[in-house]
């Protein structure tokens, strides 16, 4: 299924079209956001203006009419010509003074100030369209924030890797640097001339014995990395800029730090360059949601013909028959490696890294007799790409994440000093949303995840008034697994309880909830 105004990176198809307009994802967004705005409220000063307003209004009456009728004697002055002219005349002194109590000039300079508010945001790089939103900014008592892209970068980096090590049983860590161009952080730049990878909880000196002990082992984790990969990066402008999907641009980078150890920007990629230069791919078998998983055919590698295989953890490793050892060697994987295996990647997980398992199989499995005149037959089903994958190796893990944006962890601490609430609303895991809201202190030790955390279903089953209570207070600090609208619910519930809030986010999915 294609989604309206989805951006197609690579690949050919044919398409039915099963829904037009407002019936399609796209169009059903546009009717929340076509919602909420018929909801819209009025800005916290227009509220307060409209007070002021009413109150002066019912002020200046009661004056003008005690003014009124404290001359109710001077009615009879001779000098009006009569009481009813006499009473005409005072009625328009009061009339005049209600006038002259009207404060005329407020509107001008209520619009003055807001547009001083507006030229000193433009300073801080802040451009507001709207002149009561600076007063609204004031006023502002809970921050809802979208994840991706706006509290993190919305760039993958491979932060660490792991392999199984034969004298504990377990998963080893390495952990991985980030890379730089000049003196700036960069997550696609495999250059990092200050750190080198290490081993977790050990050192650079244990990673290069380890490199040593079994070179094998971590060019072949680097070769599944680069060459079973859609993805490119390229230097733009002193930049490293990806085409293709940011996971496994992830990869790419990886590999060329593993192996590669670029120097300068001209040797950045040369372990891709020479893998693709000694091996010749034969066919990729796509990834699809289904499957979750995608392997690439080569030859000139091991054998005539070998399968590059990466994916979900749990898919992958229920392929595999072996695994590579850092101690050296093909050893056969028994049920119970294959569960501690399994129990390793979960904790990886738990710290809201998104894993790839990376394998190969030798000889190409059951494609080993695939060339190009069968191509078409052997790869047309896609139904049969899982039995093709079986009896592979595995090699080890990947764990990537998408960088907190270096400035998020003192804002929120300047936003907890003014006393503003900051919520965290994302379509990630659960796991993943807590470790990234614990990374930059949304959530602190002493919260109780049962009564911080909530996924959209979770939201969604309460009813009115737990919702209320699960978003008032202190309480509902991260939404997880949260559609657009959620997103837009639960904004409205902040501000039926009387909250002035705030959303940020860049994605379609935060529409409804910015209007």
């Amino acid at each position: 299924m294609i989604f309206s105004s989805t951006i197609v990176n690579y690949g050919s198809a044919t398409g039915v079209v099963v829904f037009t307009g407002m019936k399609t994802a796209i169009g059903r967004v546009q009717k929340q956001v076509s919602e909420a705005a018929e909801e819209e409220e009025d800005t916290p000063l227009k509220k307060k203006l409209d007070d002021f307003g009413e109150k002066l209004s019912y002020l200046i009456s009661i004056v003008c009419l005690l003014v009124w009728v404290m001359n109710y004697n001077n009615f009879y002055d001779e000098i009006h010509g009569g009481f009813v002219k006499g009473c005409i005349y005072y009625f328009k002194i009061a009339i005049a003074l209600a006038v002259a109590a009207i404060p005329e000039g407020l509107p001008a300079v209520i619009t003055t100030c807001l547009a001083l508010g507006t030229r000193k945001m433009a300073k801080n790089n802040a451009i507001v369209r709207r002149l009561p939103s600076v007063e609204t900014l004031g006023c502002t008592t809970v921050i809802c924030s979208d994840k991706t892209g706006t509290l993190t970068k919305n760039e993958m980096c491979a932060i660490s890797f792991a392999v199984i090590d034969d004298s504990s049983s377990t998963l080893k860590e390495y952990k991985v640097p980030v890379g730089t161009v000049g003196s700036d952080e960069s997550s696609y730049s495999p250059i990092n001339l200050s750190k080198k990878i290490s081993a977790a909880g050990g050192s650079e000196q244990t990673w290069m014995s380890d490199l040593r002990k079994n070179a094998e082992l971590f060019e072949s984790l680097a070769t599944g990395c680069t060459l079973n990969n859609s993805a490119r990066i390229d230097f733009v402008e002193g930049n490293y800029k990806r085409v293709g999907e940011p996971t496994e641009a992830a990869l790419k980078v990886l590999a060329e730090k593993m192996v590669g150890a670029p120097l300068d920007n001209k040797s950045a990629f040369d372990f891709e360059k020479r893998m693709n230069g000694k091996l010749k791919t034969i066919a990729t078998l796509d990834f699809t949601s289904q499957r979750k998983a995608m392997s690439t055919i080569v030859s000139g590698y091991k054998n005539d013909k070998d399968t590059l295989l990466k994916g979900a953890p749990d898919r992958i490793i229920e392929k595999c028959t072996k695994y590579m050892s850092l101690s050296g060697g093909t050893k056969e994987m028994a049920a119970s490696d294959r569960q501690a295996l399994l129990k390793n990647v979960a904790a990886l997980a738990a710290q809201g890294l998104r894993c790839l398992a990376i394998a190969e199989i030798p000889n190409a499995g059951e494609l080993s007799n695939l060339s190009e005149a069968n191509k078409t037959a052997l790869l047309s089903d896609i139904s049969t790409y899982n039995k093709y994958e079986q009896g592979a190796t595995f090699i080890g893990i990947v764990c990537i994440k998408d960088p907190v944006r270096p400035e998020i962890k003192s804002s929120i601490a300047d936003c907890k000093t003014a006393g503003i609430r900051v919520i965290m609303i994302t379509g990630d895991s659960r796991e993943t949303a807590m470790a990234i809201a614990q990374e930059i202190n949304i959530l602190e030790k002493h919260d109780d995840p049962k009564t911080s955390v909530f996924t959209g279903t979770e939201f969604q089953n309460m009813s009115a008034a737990e919702k209320k209570r699960a978003v008032g207070g202190e309480g509902g600090k991260v939404f997880s697994r949260v559609e657009p609208a959620h997103k837009r619910e639960l904004v409205k519930i902040l501000i039926e309880l009387g909250q002035i809030v705030a959303m940020t986010g860049d994605g379609v999915n935060d529409a409804p909830a910015l209007k």
